[in-house]
């Protein structure tokens, strides 16, 4: 039986998609929550006989929350002389305030940050990615609370809150959170209400979300030029703001609290999402009239939790703590009430906590926490008594700071052992992904064998059907039973709707598939390499037993924490060794033979009389009986051919004999059609040792640009050099070389159109760069802008390229349906179409890519070709060269050039300002493409510089658009299958380890991000498949069979 090998790849690509969703929504758990609402009435009465149920006295009237986006705790809490926010600090060295040092968890996003500070909860990883499209949060939360205690609450800032908490403010404006471009009318839409707002006494909260200090962070660094002077009016605001409630407290019955605060902060880069301490650290400062005066705490560094101002919040202001909620009360807040209601705050907020363990861990009255808290309770009713029997106030007031402390030390265990427990993961769905993975990878690894004209020859037994068809059976039997338990997976075995029952249908059927088809290939695969000893990998090039056996070495070095933080480094050697090896190559090559020379094919076939030169330098293909040999000198030597063997698709050209004259400069080629090509053997004994050595030079000047990783992320780099204010110019000219360079080596030197569009677009990125403040060119632009326009031009060109281009390809296409392919000039005209219309390609995204990326990044980029053009000349000497190896050294040194951008494998290095580049408003669709497009420029553009490398040799080396178009679409199907088994295998092998470390201590800091750079990267390289699979379809119109 026979399975053609096309299908099987494009059915892998499918599974592979249905693998990785599967996986993705069984592994990011699902937080269990307790349903409804809390009320007064669930609180405890207190200790002892006769207790009441009685709430804490609110402490104030009115709130004032002043949420700063990505505030970090240094711009804020610090002993400089000159302060980045003046009047904020000077009211905390005044003791007026009370300020604490806040700890976010990760990630460290805004959305799961404001779920954070107002439910309690600790929200779940996969809150990343629902973090670009927010909706209504149903769990019990502060903002309820107040709204259903009949607050009146205005909002002015980041539409997320509004889409958290809808219908619940009074008045309301929203800006978009996600258009970084922007760091001034973001600001401005709020502060614009502020006057208008503190002269108002129709409401009681007050919620601002400032964003612009978070845009300059993506939008440079966190030492940007702007940072200060955005500091500075946020620091004006809090100023207005704290004066205005000062004064209206002087004649209010209640006092107004004015809270401070970040969501998370942020690297010296400007990102943010990881766990880095300026990531988690933000200040917390509570400020008002009732602290004035010294009437504060010192700030003595005191760290506290993020989650704990929901409870904090619920208290100060007498209302119920959000039942979800796992924060603490920061009992220093509450040191101006007697001991008696200090306990009475932390009791409720211990029974909370108490409800929470009993809800999630089974067996909550074995936990030492909660065995703890009866232990605190026993203690607070003692302190209770004594406090009624009219005991020492010392002893008194001793006693009860020894409750508060078993009080906390009791809630701090019960909420580690309810952290621990409240991730459910889906078993299921996780086994389920991890089959279809593995399936995907061994039908990969059985079509190693096949060409793109060839099928997979599978074992056609009765007997071994028979155990196929069992085997699938089984699985999906032992699936379906899994579906009947209890707490069966949701996302495989809901059959609540016709929708859902399909789907679970749907899913069933592809276990049983995926199953016996792995089991049948199995066999065949074994089929293939029983044949295979040891010694056949000590026969291998040295080069293709480095670069299979390098890529499983990173494969299994996945499996430590340290080597996916540190994937660089791996990289970096891997990449610089493989150079290393070709170069040396080459030099030994040069010893051993004193030369190196090029190769040059002039067809000749059109000239009617050939000069005496040339009929002496023919060479004869027919061999030595043939006609014209008879007075030439005869030498025989293997010649490389690329025609068709009569009836065979298999290409001749290894091992034949011709007749070449020895020593000779040059020489003609006649064929046994009669048709003739000259061959230039140019001497070029620099060319490839100079590339290989460039090569390495290059990537050592690339290394040093952006420091990456976790180790050494802090160190100085050259792009940190670069982005100094006081470097400009030199940043400014170094743009120039780079832009003018990648438009000097651009593939396509016959095309004047395409150079001159790559170079309207150079400059259009220039003005680009300079219209945003980043780089010089005075006199046209002297004040910073958004670059919109500019932008848009460079869009525009890349647009009308790739129109001319593919305009080019159906021109190509109509002359050879015309009949002109059959003339001697046109004879490969598809092989000229095709290198035409894919280095073209690679020129818009060259484009793309500079326009998007970081302007101190654009060198880079030019590195990036130059490095790209250099190893295709080194690769020009080595014809023989498979391709899967060809393609597997194009993906490392894309992998190496990913982390060359100051890429890691955490979420804080993901530029996602680039999204922005052009928009005047948020795409979520355009943002994600541009973000990730962005992300992965540096594989993007080595992937691409593959396949101008492959289409050159073959339209190199046929002469026919027959040849051309089956040795391309031989080519594109290796490039396909060794491109998806580079993604099959370590996605196979990741997501067995991510199950099984799934609680490890750093499952979601290093392997959760990573896995999911892991689902970026399979987005791109499915994108990269279809284009392949468009290019082939391109060329296959281009075919003419003669």
């Amino acid at each position: 039986m026979k399975i053609a090998s096309s299908v099987l790849l494009c059915a892998c690509v499918a599974v592979e998609i249905a693998a990785l969703f599967i996986f993705f929504k069984g592994f990011f758990p699902i937080k269990q929550t307790l349903p409804g609402r809390a009320s007064l009435s669930d609180q405890p009465k207190e200790p002892g006989q006769g207790g009441q149920s009685r709430p804490v006295q609110p402490l104030f009237g009115r709130l004032v929350i002043i949420l700063i986006d990505s505030l970090r705790e240094d711009f804020v809490m610090n002993d400089l002389s000159h302060p980045p926010m003046p009047y904020t600090s000077g009211l905390i060295r005044q003791v007026s305030t009370h300020a604490f040092l806040s700890k976010a968890h990760p990630p460290t996003v805004t959305m799961p940050r404001i779920k954070a500070l107002t439910t309690g909860g600790i929200p779940g990883f996969v809150d990343v990615v629902l973090n670009f499209g927010s909706s209504a949060l149903t769990e019990d939360n502060l903002i309820t609370q107040l709204y259903r205690a009949g607050k009146k609450i205005v909002f002015y800032g980041d539409d997320t809150w509004i889409n958290l908490f809808p219908n619940h403010f009074i008045r309301q404006d929203g800006t978009s959170s996600f258009f970084l471009a922007d760091y001034t009318e973001v600001d401005y839409n709020v502060s614009r209400h502020l006057v208008d707002e503190m002269s108002r006494s129709d409401w009681d909260v007050m919620i601002l979300h400032y964003l612009g200090v978070d845009h300059i962070g993506h939008l440079d660094r966190s030492d940007s030029p702007l940072m200060a002077p955005k500091l500075k009016e946020m620091d004006q605001v809090v100023n207005m703001i704290h004066q205005a409630v000062m004064e209206h407290d002087e004649h209010g019955s209640s006092p107004t609290l004015v809270l401070l605060c970040g969501d998370h902060g942020m690297l010296d880069q400007g990102g943010h999402a990881g766990t880095s301490y300026n990531e988690i650290t933000t200040p917390l400062v509570f400020m008002g009239s009732k602290y004035r005066n010294g009437k504060g705490s010192a700030y003595s560094g005191v760290a506290v939790d993020q989650i704990d101002v929901a409870p904090t919040l619920s208290l100060l202001f007498g209302l119920p703590i959000p039942q979800n909620s796992l924060g603490q009360v920061i009992t220093q807040l509450f040191s101006s009430l007697d001991m008696t209601d200090q306990l009475r705050a932390v009791q409720i907020n211990a029974h909370q906590v108490v409800q929470v363990i009993k809800q999630n861990v089974p067996d909550y009255d074995q936990d030492p926490g909660y065995l703890q808290y009866f232990r605190a309770v026993k203690g607070h009713g003692n302190w209770l008594d004594i406090h009624a029997n009219q005991t020492s106030t010392v002893s008194r007031d001793q006693l009860g700071k020894k409750v508060l402390s078993l009080y906390r030390r009791a809630m701090e265990a019960m909420i580690s052992r309810v952290a621990r427990s409240l991730a459910m993961y889906d078993l299921h769905a996780m086994a389920v992904g991890i089959l279809l993975f593995w399936g995907c990878l061994i039908a990969l690894l059985s079509t190693i064998n096949s060409s793109s004209s060839a099928s997979v020859n599978v074992p056609s037994s009765f007997l071994l059907w028979l155990v196929v068809i069992s085997t699938g059976v089984t699985t999906a039997a032992v699936h379906m039973a899994l579906c009947l338990r209890p707490n069966s997976s949701e996302l495989l075995c809901t059959t609540g709707t016709v929708f859902e029952a399909s789907t679970a249908l749907l899913i069933c059927f592809l276990i049983f598939t995926v199953t016996a088809g792995t089991v049948l290939l199995c066999f065949t695969l074994y089929r293939q390499l029983r044949n295979i000893s040891l010694g056949w990998i000590f026969e291998q090039d040295m080069l293709n037993v480095f670069l299979i056996g390098g890529t499983l070495l990173h494969t299994i070095s996945l499996h430590s924490s340290s080597f996916v933080e540190e994937e660089h480094q791996t990289w970096y050697f891997l990449t610089t060794t493989v150079t290393v090896l070709l170069t040396g190559r080459i030099v030994v090559a040069f010893i051993r033979s004193g030369s190196l020379s090029v190769k040059k094919t002039v067809d000749l076939s059109t000239k009617k009389d050939l000069n005496k030169k040339d009929k002496e330098d023919i060479v004869f293909r027919g061999g030595s009986n043939h006609p014209g040999a008879e007075n030439l000198q005869t030498r025989y030597t293997q010649v490389q051919k690329c025609r068709l063997k009569d009836g065979n698709s298999k290409l001749l050209g290894e091992n034949e004999n011709s007749i070449k004259l020895p020593q000779k400069a040059n020489s003609a080629i006649l064929d046994e059609d009669g048709k003739m090509f000259k061959e230039s053997h140019l001497s070029v004994q620099w060319y490839p040792v100079a590339a290989g050595v460039l090569c390495l030079v290059s990537a050592r000047v690339m290394r040093t640009w952006n420091q990456t990783g976790n180790k050494w992320a802090d160190r100085p780099d050259v792009g940190d050099w670069l982005v100094r204010p006081d470097n400009k110019l030199c940043l400014s000219i170094l743009v120039i070389v780079s832009l003018i360079t990648m438009v000097l080596i651009t593939p396509r030197r016959d095309s004047r159109v395409v150079r001159a569009l790559m170079f309207l677009g150079c400059g259009g990125v220039y003005c680009f760069r300079a219209a945003s403040g980043a780089v010089l060119l005075p006199g046209v632009y002297n004040t910073v802008t958004k670059g919109i326009p500019e932008a848009r031009c460079v869009y525009l060109i890349i647009a009308a390229g790739f129109v001319y281009s593919v305009a080019r390809l159906f021109r190509a296409v109509n002359h050879n349906k015309a009949g002109h392919a059959a003339s001697a000039v046109n004879h490969n005209r598809a092989g000229h179409a095709a290198l035409a219309f894919v280095s073209d390609l690679w020129c818009y995204l060259m484009l793309l890519t500079t326009l998007l990326n970081r302007t101190h990044n654009i060198p880079l980029m030019a590195l990036t070709v130059i490095q790209a053009r250099c190893l295709s000349g080194v690769m020009d000497t080595m014809p023989d060269v498979p391709v899967p190896i060809l393609t597997l050294l194009y993906l490392w040194m894309g992998n190496a050039a990913f982390f060359f951008q100051g890429n890691s494998n955490s979420l804080a290095s993901m530029d996602l300002h680039s999204g922005f580049t052009g928009l005047d408003k948020h795409n979520p669709g355009v943002v994600v493409f541009l973000v990730v497009n962005t992300v992965y420029s540096g594989p993007l553009l080595w992937l691409f510089a593959l396949l101008v490398t492959l289409t050159n040799r073959s339209a190199k080396h046929c002469q026919t658009a027959k040849e051309f178009v089956i040795r391309y679409n031989q080519g594109m199907h290796r490039v396909v299958q060794t491109v998806l088994l580079s993604r099959a295998l370590p996605l196979a092998v990741y997501t067995v380890l991510m199950t099984i470390q799934r609680y490890h201590l750093f499952v979601w800091t290093v392997f959760a991000p990573k896995f999911l750079y892991e689902i970026l990267y399979t987005a791109e390289v499915v994108w990269l498949v279809l284009v392949l699979l468009a290019i082939s379809i391109a060329m296959n119109k281009l075919h003419v069979l003669e």
